[in-house]
């Protein structure tokens, strides 16, 4: 009952009092617009998207963006505008992206 009530509350408090609010306010705002573009996704013609900006080529170990990688920016007549953001939306059927390994690629099947 203790560690419950006493010990757990005190660890978890000086855990949180840790935490970047900046960093964690940032990393909801993207996962709230992650959101947004999924549900947006689901009721399009679309089934992927990828911002312009985005840094697909991923380092060896894929824990991150490959360093130096040029950000991506997409075609001008495959562009669209999600949630404040332009990028390649990536319709419905076959679609083929190739490249060499770790750069990023997307798979996009038909439903």
């Amino acid at each position: 009952m203790r560690m419950l009530c006493k010990m757990l509350p005190k660890e978890v408090e000086a855990f949180i009092a840790k935490f970047d609010l900046t960093q964690l306010n940032a990393a909801y705002a993207l996962v709230k617009k992650q959101n947004m573009i999924r549900d947006w996704l689901k009721s399009s013609d679309y089934c992927a998207f990828i911002a312009n900006g985005s840094i697909l080529p991923r380092n060896k170990d894929n824990s991150g963006p490959l360093e130096g990688a040029l950000p991506f920016t997409s075609p001008e007549d495959v562009e669209v505008e999600i949630c404040g953001l332009r990028g390649m939306g990536i319709k419905h059927g076959v679609t083929v992206i190739t490249d060499g390994g770790y750069s990023g690629k997307v798979q996009c099947w038909m439903h």
